[in-house]
């Protein structure tokens, strides 16, 4: 297992430090990547597609068992937030890094102006992650691109989609602050692992930013019914006002695994938050498939 901190170059022997082996600049880079956050969401559906395009893939997981870097890694896959990933900059270098691929979130502009302390600290982790990444890559001439990706739901780990389910679980019904009319573009893990590779291996393009998006624009209140039909449930859904809202809240914080919501989270409910993929779909092929919900998209029983 690798650790971020447990690979601190300081700890190697200088010579070792200074043995680096960068590719030349015309030479044909080996097919071998790094992947950081193998665990997560995005890792089972990457890691295997990689494998089978003929990449040999070095797992990098604080869950999970790791492997030993080979001397040269021209590619890097950050799948963890993208602020951890500056924990990995001097190692990268070390083993000549060219290209990276990392994973940011378009809650840096949907919670932007959020009243809620926690989601500033993630526009804020989320920004100066990004612009780390940038300075240091291009400081280097190293080719980057950052992905955005929005709500992101499968295999039943996701905390959108699975969290709204658990809801319909527990209470068989769901509690929608207005009508829910905020439009969403729900994207599957897979979409976002295929982006992740599309982005590694087509070096025409660097230096970019690209939302991720689901290949469906629906409400939030639709959503949630494809959820309950997912299920092989009737939707049962009932809109409130905001003050009856904010006691059920209140009711919700009885429960642990609900005491992160708040109020901002609810009012969201009916604001659209949607971009523009047009983007990646023009330079990178990338093709989303619909809110197309199936039963192993959610969490078991």
């Amino acid at each position: 297992m690798h650790e971020p901190h447990g690979m601190n170059p300081a700890n190697l022997d200088p010579a070792a430090r200074e043995s680096a082996q960068k590719p030349a600049a015309n030479m044909v880079l080996p097919r071998v990547v790094a992947v950081l956050g193998a665990s997560s969401l995005v890792g089972p559906y990457l890691i295997p597609a990689l494998q089978q395009s003929g990449w040999q893939v070095i797992v990098w997981s604080r869950a999970g068992a790791g492997s030993k870097l080979p001397p040269v890694v021209p590619h890097w896959i950050c799948l963890a937030p993208v602020w951890v990933f500056p924990d990995y900059f001097e190692i990268a270098q070390r083993h000549g890094v060219r290209r990276v691929v990392a994973l940011s979130s378009t809650s840096i502009e949907s919670k932007q102006h959020s009243s809620q302390d926690s989601d500033q600290r993630v526009v804020q982790q989320l920004q100066s992650g990004e612009q780390a990444l940038r300075q240091w890559a291009e400081s280097l001439g190293v080719e980057w691109i950052v992905l955005r990706p929005t709500l992101i739901y499968g295999a039943g780990r996701d905390h959108n989609v699975s969290e709204i389910d658990r809801l319909i679980r527990r209470f068989g019904f769901f509690v929608l602050l207005g009508q829910g009319q905020g439009l969403r573009q729900p994207v599957h893990a897979a979409d976002v692992a295929l982006a992740c590779q599309r982005a590694l291996e087509s070096t025409a393009f660097s230096g970019r930013i690209y939302n991720v998006t689901g290949g469906e624009r629906l409400t939030y209140r639709t959503m949630v019914e494809r959820i309950f039909r997912a299920r092989g449930r009737k939707p049962r859904i009932f809109s409130i006002p905001l003050r009856w809202f904010v006691w059920v809240l209140r009711l919700m914080h009885f429960f642990p695994a609900y005491r992160h919501w708040h109020v901002g989270m609810a009012q969201r409910m009916e604001r659209d938050l949607v971009f523009d993929g047009t983007p990646i779909s023009r330079d990178l092929s990338f093709q989303p498939r619909p809110f197309d919900l199936q039963p192993f998209d959610l969490p078991g029983d």
